[in-house]
């Protein structure tokens, strides 16, 4: 029921599991690379908080490559000492608006979410 419910499991509302899964299947083949993030928000009339947000691979910050004292940042993917992904350094897309180059946001690779309750994220 979530995965054909456009309301549940998609962070725009508009699209279901499968149709999700084909835009990122095509961003691959287009690009070689296909992104998304998955968010905890209960949408108006979703009674789950799972939802999967389409990104464009562009937006992961290329331009950042750098040492960082617990690892690395190589073209926007942060790195721990071992080489695990830590997360990734994207910049914020709204959708029609050009007018702005928006800073690069870091996001997490893993979370703790257990609930709502644990959730850090401004939009809950």
């Amino acid at each position: 029921m979530w995965a054909n419910n456009p309301v549940e499991c998609d962070a725009s509302q508009r699209h279901n599991l499968h149709q999700l899964a084909t835009a990122n299947f095509k961003d691959w083949l287009l690009t070689g690379e296909g992104a998304f993030l998955l968010d905890w928000q209960k949408g108006n009339g979703a009674v789950t908080s799972t939802k999967v947000k389409l990104i464009d691979s562009r937006q992961i910050d290329a331009s950042i490559t750098r040492r960082t004292e617990n690892g690395s940042i190589l073209q926007g993917i942060q790195f721990d000492k071992k080489g695990r992904v830590v997360g990734y350094w994207i910049r914020p897309f709204v959708l029609g608006d050009f007018s702005y180059a928006p800073q690069p946001i870091f996001v997490a690779a893993r979370t703790s979410w257990v609930g709502h309750a644990q959730c850090s994220c401004s939009t809950c």
